[in-house]
Formats: structure tokens, C-alpha cells, sequence
């Protein structure tokens, strides 16, 4: 990794997470997210590049008597205590003035709002809202430590041991508070597990402990053992107990005492840790174990799920394209072509030469496509214009009435409920969309592109240059004066010399159409309709980005987004952890889709 990479990553983190909580896709969650997340805000953020300040959190179950051991540590009443479970409603910060004054200044617990304590019994407030960090400052303290109290672990409130476990994340030192009944708990062993695999140092205390009594401290001993086994910490590991004092006894200033052989208390094992050193380790650690823990989510989560949206918008946009666009939507410009061609060739050779050259009938094969519409040349445009209506329209319902027929089936359901819910909002407004469509595709299909022109006039030089028209211009010149002639004679009442003359200008016309329309207009309507084809094309693929942009946009614009950003986000991580951590988006399949009643849909997933 990079050097100055936490700013990097903060940076890159923060806009990508923004960006996504906007969209209506909800896929920012999970554990596997809380325990990279966690680890960088509450750690390494505020502490990576800070002084060395040893971070001491007094965590435990519900009723096990935390703020008691924190108030022993501390030889003062600093936090309130209540016999009640989950009492603790929010964290406590105990520190030396300086250390007092950066938690105020947020810069040292970046999840929460940091206010001064004014009396303990704010910390059991219902009052105040749940991300209020509670600060009391305690001249006593060197600025080497921090003490935290925090709401329980297993708290049926489960805003508590949310937060309880954002604010251990901060820790160095987890002072882990039990009692008889409360230290084989599921959640409390997933919880201390999870902080000591993280780096940090967890100090057991088995906490109301029957006093002078050898075999409770035995049986107390029995069960720390067992719980630092299920941690999977080292059973040898320092524990400490604390007696079961009546209520109205004082004990402030009594030791927590250690179960094991040493005589050291737990206030000096704290202190015997050296500050600097002990942070530079777990920092360390902490690094490493944040690495593998946002690998994990970044492989498990972030790329199945950006793999799941790309695989959902090609299945989308593959059916756009291969079935409505290439099969159903076929625009009418041969009409349009064939009269740019005619105006071309009289540009190129003149309108007396034109008229004069070449028969009405050169260019009648068009009205065949004429005839197709069942109309007069007169009322052609309105007609063209209402079948591309109709295609448009077809398109437009077939599309929609697939996407509202299609059933996917996959392991992450966030994404197809966001496109369930604009599915149905693209049903609800489907007239104006449609009628939107339709302008934005009557517009497209009026304008001729500039390319088409340039193409004319190449098809127009290729077919005046043919060598099969050589002489055509003497001969078609020859039988016009014949017929001339032939026509003269009649009037003049030549009678041996019209029947000859007419005889040879028919022949001449006929054989020089007969040349033109047999070879060369053949060739000729083969290029118009190869440069039809070529329009046709471009129009279909036109005509699919804007079904894309009215439809697909419409119904997968969270996830268009989404992928955009996730793309994003992945190039910066990749820069940051030197390629190390990249998205794979080789080998992408597809996911699984059917659409009910919809053999279109059955023909495309076969092909596939």
C-alpha cells in the first residue's frame, strides 16, 4: 500500500459511499462491511498517524457490572451504575485534559458527536440521542491513556452494542467484564473473538465474585479459562476477578486482583504495558487484519454484486438489441433514396441530358414499395410516418411487456426490488413515455445524416462511369431522331419510310432500356438497397439508444449508476493497494432469467 493511503482510502471510501447511499438500492450493509469499516473510522484513521495513546475499553454483557470495574480503575464514582440491565446508554470517555480536549474536537472517535459530561447520571439518560459520546475529564490521567465505558454487548437494545462495537474498534486494551452468568454467552464470545483477532489485547475479569471464598475463586479461574479457550485466546493469559461488595460498601480504592500466580492488580498490568511500543503492534496488526477483512468484503460482497448488476444490464440491453430493434423496427427510406439518387443523376449530367437519356421507367421499380402502403404518392409521408409509429410502439410494448413478465433469480434480491418498483413506475407512466419516444425517433428519422450524401454521390459516379453504358449516350440520342423521323413521316405522309424509321427507334429504345434495366439498374438498385441497409442500421442502433435511455435508464438507473461508481471506486483501490486488490470482470455470466409466456425470451436464453 501507499504510503499516505488513509487519506487516500478515506477519500475514495467517503465518495463512493455517499454516492451509493443516495440510490434506492440499500447495499451498504452487513457485517462483513461493519468489521473493515469499524476497524478504519473508529483505528486507524484517528490513531494511525496520531500520538501514542493507549486506548483502554471496558466492555462486557448486560448487567455485569462495567461501569463498576471502570470506576474501580479509576478510584472515583466518574460513571453512573444501576442495578437495571442495559443501563449504560451511550459511551463514556474518561481522559487526562489534553486527550479530553481531542475527543471534543471529534478528532479522535469520528462516528460520534464528542460532549462534555456534565454529571455521571447522563451516560443512563434516555434524553440524549444514542451517538453521543459523553466526555469527563480526569486531571489524574496521563495523556498516554484513555478509559471508555460502553453499553452492553448483548443488549436487547440493538442500537447498544452497535455502538459498542464501533467504539471498541478503537481500542487497544479490552477489559472484558463477566460474570458467572455471563461469560459463555454466544454474542459475548463472538465479540471478544472478534477484538483479539483484530490485535487487540482483552483482559479477562470475572466480575461479583463471593469474597474469601477459595473455591469461587476457583470455579471463577474454571470459567475464564474456558471463555479464553471459545476466544481462542491462550488459557495462560492474565485474568483478574473482583468481589461481590454489599451495596452500601465502599470499595472504590480495592484491587482488581489476578487469578493467576502474579501479585501484579490490574491497574499496574495496564501500566506495565509500554505505551508507544504496544501501539506500533497493534496498529500493525490492526492494518493487517483490516486489509484481509475488506478483501474479503471486497471479493465476497462488492464484486458479486457488481458481477449480479453488469450480468442484469447485459441481459437488458441483449434483448433491446437483439430482439426488438434487430427484428421488429424496419424504417421506410427507399422512396426517400431513390428520389436523392434521381436528383443526383440530373445534378451530375443535367436535366435536359437526364430527360432526354433515360425512360420514365428507369426508376418506376420504387413504386412497388409505394404499392406496399396501399396509398397514393400523395399521402406517402403520413403514411410512412404512421408505420413507424407502429413499429416504435410495438417495440416499445413488447419491451415493456417482457421486462414486466421477467422472473431473475439470484442470491441478492436488493437490486431486483429497486427494479420491480421502477418497473412499475415505468408501467404507471408508460402513454408519455411512449410518446416521447416516438418524437425523439419521428425527429431522427427527418434528419439525413451527412455521411448518406457523400455515399449518393459515389453510387451515382459508379453508375455513370460503367463501361456497359459506353455508346448508350449515341445510341439513345440515334433512336430519338429515328423516332423522329418515324413520327415525321407519318404526319408528312411518307408511308414507305415511317413503318422503317419507327421500327428502328422502338428497337433502339427498347434495347438500350432493356441494357440499362437488365445490368446496370440492377446493379444500381443493388447499391441503394446496400445503402439502405447500411441507414437501416445505424437508425436500428439509434433507435436502441433511445429505448435504452427512455426505457433501460429509466428502470435501471440506480444500477447504471451503481456500476458506474463501483468502476470508479475500484480504480482508486487498485491504485492504492498497488493492483493487489482489483475487480475481476473477466468471465461475467450471466445470471438466470425467464419470463413467463414468453417464447422470445426462451429462443434468446437458448442462444445464450
Amino acid at each position: 500500500m501507499k504510503g499516505n493511503w488513509i487519506n487516500q482510502f478515506k477519500d475514495a471510501w467517503k465518495r463512493f459511499k455517499d454516492n451509493v447511499s443516495v440510490l434506492d438500492l440499500n447495499i451498504l450493509n452487513g457485517e462483513d462491511l461493519s468489521a473493515w469499516e469499524n476497524l478504519f473510522m473508529g483505528k486507524l484513521l484517528p490513531h494511525l498517524e496520531n500520538e501514542g495513546c493507549l486506548v483502554i475499553a471496558v466492555a462486557g454483557g448486560t448487567n455485569t457490572g462495567k461501569s463498576t470495574i471502570l470506576n474501580v480503575l479509576m478510584k472515583k464514582e466518574l460513571t453512573a451504575t444501576d442495578y437495571r440491565a442495559a443501563a449504560t446508554k451511550r459511551p463514556v470517555i474518561i481522559a487526562s485534559e489534553q486527550k479530553a480536549k481531542q475527543c471534543l474536537n471529534n478528532s479522535m472517535f469520528l462516528e460520534f458527536e464528542a460532549r462534555k459530561m456534565e454529571n455521571k447520571e447522563e451516560a443512563i439518560s434516555k434524553s440524549l440521542a444514542n451517538h453521543i459520546l459523553l466526555v469527563k475529564e480526569e486531571k489524574s490521567l496521563p495523556d498516554t491513556y484513555l478509559y471508555l465505558d460502553t453499553p452492553d454487548i448483548d443488549s436487547i437494545a440493538k442500537e447498544h452494542w452497535e455502538m459498542a462495537d464501533k467504539i471498541v474498534s478503537a481500542g487497544d486494551i479490552i477489559i472484558a467484564v463477566m460474570n458467572d452468568s455471563k461469560y459463555m454467552d454466544e454474542a459475548v464470545i463472538k465479540f471478544f473473538r472478534r477484538a483479539y483477532e483484530e490485535g487487540k489485547i482483552v483482559i479477562p475479569v470475572m466480575n461479583k465474585v463471593d469474597r474469601d471464598n477459595p473455591e469461587s475463586l476457583q470455579i471463577a479461574d474454571t470459567q475464564i479459562r474456558d471463555f479464553m479457550k471459545k476466544v481462542e485466546m491462550d488459557e495462560n493469559s492474565p485474568h483478574f476477578y473482583f468481589p461481590r461488595y454489599p451495596y452500601n460498601e465502599k470499595f472504590l480504592d480495592a484491587p482488581i486482583k489476578p487469578l493467576t500466580g502474579s501479585d501484579i492488580e490490574l491497574r499496574d498490568y495496564i501500566r506495565s504495558f509500554p505505551v508507544q511500543e504496544t501501539k506500533t503492534k497493534i496498529l500493525e496488526r490492526t492494518i493487517s487484519r483490516f486489509k484481509e477483512e475488506f478483501t474479503k468484503w471486497y471479493q465476497n460482497k462488492f464484486e458479486k454484486l457488481f458481477k449480479h448488476s453488469f450480468s442484469k444490464v447485459k441481459i437488458y440491453e441483449g434483448y433491446l438489441e437483439d430482439t426488438i430493434v434487430g427484428k421488429e423496427f424496419k424504417p421506410f427510406p427507399e422512396i426517400q433514396l431513390v428520389k436523392d439518387i434521381k436528383r443526383e443523376l440530373r445534378k451530375q449530367i443535367g436535366n435536359f441530358k437526364y430527360f432526354m437519356l433515360f425512360p420514365t421507367s428507369l426508376f418506376s421499380g420504387h413504386r412497388s414499395e409505394i404499392k406496399k402502403l396501399e396509398i397514393n404518392t400523395e399521402g406517402v409521408n403520413e403514411k410512412i410516418k404512421q408505420k413507424h409509429n407502429e413499429m416504435i410502439e410495438k417495440c416499445f410494448n413488447e419491451l415493456l411487456d417482457w421486462l414486466l413478465k421477467s422472473e431473475f433469480i439470484s442470491e441478492i434480491d436488493c437490486i431486483d426490488k429497486n427494479i420491480n418498483k421502477r418497473l412499475h413506475e415505468l408501467k404507471n407512466n408508460q402513454d408519455a413515455i411512449k410518446k416521447k419516444i416516438i418524437t425523439r425517433v419521428e425527429r431522427l428519422l427527418s434528419v439525413k445524416p451527412e455521411w448518406l450524401q457523400g455515399e449518393i454521390e459515389e453510387i451515382v459516379k459508379d453508375f455513370l462511369k460503367s463501361p456497359n453504358l459506353r455508346g448508350f449516350y449515341g445510341t439513345r440520342i440515334i433512336s430519338f431522331l429515328l423516332l423522329g423521323a418515324g413520327l415525321g413521316s407519318m404526319v408528312l405522309g411518307m408511308p414507305y419510310f415511317g413503318p422503317w424509321t419507327e421500327s428502328i427507334a422502338g428497337g433502339g429504345m427498347l434495347g438500350s432500356s432493356a441494357l440499362i434495366e437488365s445490368v446496370e439498374y440492377k446493379r444500381l438498385l443493388k447499391s441503394i438497397n446496400s445503402l439502405y441497409e447500411k441507414w437501416k442500421e445505424k437508425k436500428q442502433r439509434e433507435f436502441s439508444q433511445i429505448l435504452k435511455e427512455e426505457v433501460l435508464q429509466y428502470v435501471l438507473q440506480d444500477v447504471y449508476q451503481y456500476i458506474s461508481l463501483a468502476e470508479q471506486f475500484d480504480k482508486e483501490i487498485q491504485d492504492i493497494f498497488n493492483g493487489e486488490i482489483s475487480l475481476k470482470k473477466e468471465n461475467i455470466g450471466l445470471v438466470q432469467i425467464e419470463a413467463n409466456d414468453n417464447s422470445q425470451n426462451n429462443a434468446i436464453m437458448e442462444k445464450q
